[in-house]
């Protein structure tokens, strides 16, 4: 049953969804974002058209990597919805026709047509780089990576199976946290980290004193930032570490510095003296209680005295 529909006249070649925004591909009307928070009333928020023609689009973090017919691959900036600007484009001298896309940590790999898959280094989203191609004269129209490897759709030659690494050396460096962060237990932080070569997913763990803690999170895409909240049990203590693994490559990580986790907690020194270190509203709770009774028993006293 259908609930809802958007349509202003253009040709909807393509969608990604991206939390509450709709991002469409429509053709002569470039790249179209609507507002589906309620799915029954789609409102269009914001609109890039530059005169080509968008077939496909792929949303990764505050980027929209859109296929244009007419202009190859071009990244527009989303981190405002309403207002998206063009930031980059790749468009060489072979004037080859782009037909989808897929990214994979920071590299996009691109079905083009004739010319094969190439694969385009975006660390810098202003300045994408080509680094590698794979051509055997056939037709690439579709592409989907998974892990080392890119799954190509030839319409000359059906499914070709592609190991992508390159010769691109894997690597994962550890941002956030570093030595100087000290981060409260139940509350929440991002884990951020680099990536080179294809990393698809990756693994996130912590440790202490060299030991493994607990899982954070696993086979996560390799966004390069996870927000974690950290949970309940945690000992205070400054010799933690992030671990941060390549899925498919046990061989591929990197440790971050050693960083504090601690907990908040109110101590009750006197009847008459309380020292706050912190707050965690379940021990406040039971020490409001104790104070309150404590108070009560004194002024009692006090009364019998008197």
């Amino acid at each position: 049953m259908e609930v809802g529909q958007f349509y202003d006249g253009g040709c909807a070649m393509d969608v990604y969804i991206s939390g509450i925004y709709a991002y469409m591909a429509d053709r002569e009307d470039g790249l179209e974002i609507i507002d589906i928070s309620d799915p029954t009333t789609p409102v269009e928020v914001g609109q890039i058209y530059d005169g080509g023609e968008t077939y496909k689009v792929y949303i990764s973090g505050i980027y929209a990597y859109m296929v244009d017919r007419e202009d190859g691959l071009e990244i527009i900036d989303i981190s405002d919805p309403t207002s998206p600007v063009e930031v980059g484009q790749f468009y060489d001298d072979e004037g080859y026709f782009v037909s989808s896309v897929y990214i994979s940590g920071s590299y996009v790999n691109v079905a083009s047509s004739s010319f094969g898959l190439k694969i385009l280094d975006i660390s810098d989203p202003t300045a994408p780089v080509e680094v590698a191609q794979f051509n055997d004269d056939g037709s690439a129209v579709e592409v989907y990576v998974s892990g080392n490897y890119a799954y190509v759709a030839d319409y000359m030659d059906g499914l070709e199976i592609l190991h992508v690494t390159g010769g691109i050396e894997h690597n994962i460096a550890i941002n956030v946290p570093v030595s100087l962060s000290s981060w409260m237990i139940n509350f929440s932080y991002y884990i951020n980290w680099e990536s080179t070569g294809y990393i698809s997913t990756v693994n996130i763990e912590l440790y202490r004193n060299g030991v493994f803690e607990t899982e954070i999170a696993s086979d996560i895409s390799n966004d390069g930032s996870y927000c974690w909240t950290l949970p309940l049990g945690l000992v205070n203590a400054t010799n933690y570490q992030i671990k941060i693994t390549e899925a498919s490559n046990s061989s591929v990580y990197d440790y971050s510095e050693n960083f504090e986790i601690y907990a908040k907690f109110i101590t009750v020194t006197n009847p008459d003296r309380v020292s706050i270190s912190g707050y965690n509203p379940f021990l406040f709770l039971i020490a409001m209680i104790g104070i309150s009774v404590i108070l009560v028993l004194k002024k009692r006293e006090k009364n019998l005295i008197s």
